[in-house]
């Protein structure tokens, strides 16, 4: 079974560019996180990313790096998968695996 990370522009096309930073990959580290019980203090052991840096990851405070994101995948037992999707097929791709 395979487990992802997403880390795309089409996940956020509801909402508002200047509000978009804040979710923008943060809800799914924090579901991914959340669906294995891990607190964000298990996250930075098994990351080595200090807490503090998770929690400003999380709440939108701070922009992490491609390589923390990869840190934070391997910490959650995900694949990273970053995408650039053409916007003529964005939206039939949306429409066909978010309806």
């Amino acid at each position: 079974m395979e487990k992802w990370i997403d880390y795309k522009l089409m996940e956020t096309d509801h909402i508002p560019m200047g509000k978009r930073r804040k979710t923008f990959p943060i809800t799914s580290l924090q579901d991914s996180r959340k669906k294995r019980r891990y607190s964000q203090q298990e996250l930075s052991r098994r990351t080595s990313i200090a807490q503090g840096d998770i929690s400003k990851i999380e709440t939108g405070k701070s922009n992490p790096s491609v390589l923390t994101l990869k840190r934070l995948a391997d910490g959650l037992d995900c694949d990273l998968r970053i995408e650039f999707i053409p916007k003529e097929e964005r939206f039939s791709y949306h429409r066909l695996f978010h309806s």
